[in-house]
This record gives C-alpha cells, structure tokens and sequence, in this order.
C-alpha cells in the first residue's frame, strides 16, 4: 500500500473516531473537518489509481459531504474520461454515468461566488430550478447506471437487455439460455443476482479484493447491518417507488467508479501521466473556471 492510501486510510480512521458518537449519531466538530484530505494537503490529482480505489472506499465511511467528495467525484470523472472506460458503442452508458456525475457535483451557487463577481449565477428560471432538483435526479440514476456498468462486465454472461447468453447459477437461482422448467429463467433483472454474478463468477481476485472491501465498509455504515447486495437492491426497490436518498446515490457512484478504475488499471501506465499532465496544465492556467469544456471534469469548479 502506498504513502497516500495509508494516510487516507489514517485521516479516515480519525475523522470517524472524532465524530461518531456510541450511539451512532454523527456530531460535526471543528476538529473532525480537519481530518479532512484536502486539508492535509492530499490533493486528489496527486493519486494513482490505487489511492483513487482507496479513497473511493474511505469516502463512504466519511459519508457527511464535504469538498473531498466533490474533488473525488470530478478526479474520477477525468480519470474515466481519459483512460475511455467506455467504448464508442457504450455512448448509452458513458452519457449516463456523466450525467451522474454532473448531478453529483452541480450547486445553485459557485462555491467561489464571494470571491469573484464572474460566478455569480445568472442561469435562466428552468435551468436553475433544475439546478435544485440535480439531487433527485442523481438518485434515480444511479441505479440505472449500477445495472449497466455489472451488465458490461458481465457481457459473457448476459446482454443489456437482461438477456442470458451463458448458463449461471447465483443465490439459488438458475439462469439458463434454454430454460426447461420455472425454476429457471432466460432472462435477468434482479440487481442483488446481478451484483453476485459479478462478484462470485466474473471478477478476477482484484475485483473481487475491491468488492470485498467495499462491501464490509457498506455494512459498517450507521443503520446498514444486512447484506450490503440485498440492501442495494432493496433500495434500488425503494427508488423505483419515490424514494430517495443522496446518502445511498453516493455510494452507489462510488461502487461504480470503484469497479471502473478496476478494470482500467492494465492501461494506467500508458494513460496516467497524460492525465496528470493535462490536469496540472489546467491548474495551472488562471482562466481555466471560466474556459471549461464538456468533457473537463476536474477540478469540480
């Protein structure tokens, strides 16, 4: 493990320790926002893809918003972007997980308003109120979103439409391309069956390390004390039906983006300093904020 994924892992640690009450409560004090990884000088443009899956993690148990979610957030948007996760024929998909993203990170007012005229907002009516609504529509995607980037991974077994194109067994179920009593099915549409395809029969050892690791963080979450599959499932449950929760929308961008970066470490040698250069040239450019493009996700604002 690298310098910086120990000392996310530290800050991590301690943030929880300063906040967390026995009774589960969260307390915000001055002195768990200093355990915050901006502050201590982790800059998230500095990570390699291993402190990116760490901090991917660790955010979940910081789980209260702050401006290292953003950073993370548009850090692995970039990174996603650049190192083309998604194939040309997976244009669906790609809008779909960057329209999650801008969800996530979109705010009525620019956090550097009070310093500079140029943020003020002057967004038209419709535009700002869909601004304030930017929460429930990242809810309701993410779910979506989940289902694709497991069907992706699990081309071998089933298409995007649910289709199965290889026989599987997973929690008892028995999918079969050629189904030949009720017990089995040539088709699939529960995520918990789906996350367990995934994870028991398509992942290689480093995923499924990942998925582990996640998962144990998911279940550690106050009030989250059942399967960490089953409750992803029960929420997406719950979505389908009006409710919404940007606490769950978070984690489940990050299961996304945690099983993404998995799968495009085999390029990162190739990709990464052209990441990391691109981004420090933007940094380093003053009009950077107000010369974004589309396809520019880091930094956030």
């Amino acid at each position: 493990m690298s310098h910086i994924s120990q000392e996310i892992k530290i800050l991590s640690k301690k943030w929880r320790e300063s906040v967390i009450e026995n009774d589960g409560q969260i307390s915000i004090t001055t002195s768990g926002e200093n355990y915050r990884l901006l502050r201590n000088g982790l800059h998230f443009h500095t990570f390699d893809l291993e402190d990116t899956q760490t901090a991917c993690k660790e955010l979940i148990n910081m789980f209260v918003g702050s401006e290292d979610h953003y950073y993370f957030i548009a850090w692995a948007a970039e990174l996603v972007h650049c190192f083309e996760y998604f194939s040309s024929e997976e244009f669906n998909i790609s809008e779909l997980f960057f329209t999650c993203v801008r969800a996530s990170l979109s705010r009525l007012s620019h956090p550097l308003a009070e310093e500079n005229s140029n943020y003020i907002n002057n967004a038209e009516y419709n535009g700002q109120q869909l601004t304030w609504k930017s929460q429930l529509i990242f809810c309701h995607l993410s779910f979506p979103l989940l289902e694709a980037v497991v069907k992706k991974h699990c081309k071998e077994y089933v298409d995007y439409n649910g289709n199965v194109l290889k026989d599987f067994t997973v929690c008892s179920r028995r999918y079969r391309v050629n189904p030949t009593n009720s017990l089995e099915s040539n088709k699939i549409s529960n995520l918990k069956h789906l996350l367990h395809l995934l994870n028991y029969v398509v992942a290689d050892s480093g995923l499924k390390n990942e998925l582990k690791e996640m998962k144990k963080i998911i279940k550690s979450t106050p009030g989250n004390n059942q399967d960490p599959y089953h409750l992803i499932h029960s929420w997406r449950n719950s979505s389908l039906h009006g409710s919404e929760s940007i606490g769950m929308s978070r984690i489940i961008l990050h299961l996304v983006i945690l099983i993404a970066i998995e799968d495009i470490k085999n390029k990162s040698d190739v990709f990464m300093p052209y990441v990391k250069q691109k981004v420090t040239k933007r940094l380093d450019n003053q009009l950077y904020r107000f010369q974004r493009s589309p396809w520019e996700y880091y930094p956030p604002y």
